[in-house]
């Protein structure tokens, strides 16, 4: 005797019909989506229909299932397997550090502190800080202020030579 699930939505069935093929599609391992579809009667790959026949044979038939030979399934396309996107890291804040040969980008990059942020600690705009670590020819280059060199000769070690202009 054969037992079918009718084609009907996911949630109008028992919550153990549910979490079995859910688990049978972490094992398969098949994108529960395109197990889904096959079970409610949309057309389905022929690989799809055919793998989940050879799983419950004989109870499950080819037959039982809309085959599209249009749609196609790999299975390492599928989405079962790969890393949550809670596993990555975030990217750092703020545009990245193009002048590391300064002592003071590569004492920041060093201790995973972004321009950005180090410009908020010291109530200076990025760019400013930016400025300070330009070299002595650049047009752009503005004097640092005593205080914050000291500040950052305490802070990541960035000797008072490595500045092209001091201010007070």
């Amino acid at each position: 005797m054969r037992c079918l699930l009718r084609p009907v939505k996911r949630n109008q069935h028992h919550p153990t019909v549910i979490a079995a093929c859910e688990l049978f599609c972490r094992q398969a391992p098949l994108d529960p989506d395109v197990f889904w579809a096959a079970i409610e009667g949309r057309p389905t790959a022929r690989a799809v229909a055919e793998g989940l026949v050879a799983a419950f044979h004989p109870l499950v038939r080819l037959e039982d299932f809309v085959i599209d030979e249009r749609l196609s399934f790999d299975p390492k396309n599928g989405t079962i397997g790969t890393m949550s996107a809670t596993q990555f890291a975030s990217a750092p804040r703020g545009r990245p550090m193009e002048n590391l040969k300064h002592p003071l980008m590569a004492a920041l990059k060093k201790a995973g502190v972004t321009v950005t942020e180090e410009a908020e600690s010291v109530n200076r705009s990025p760019p400013s800080l930016r400025s300070f670590c330009k070299p002595k020819s650049d047009p752009s280059n503005r004097p640092v202020p005593l205080a914050l060199a000291k500040h950052w000769l305490k802070k990541y070690g960035v000797p008072l030579s490595a500045w092209a202009r001091v201010g007070d």
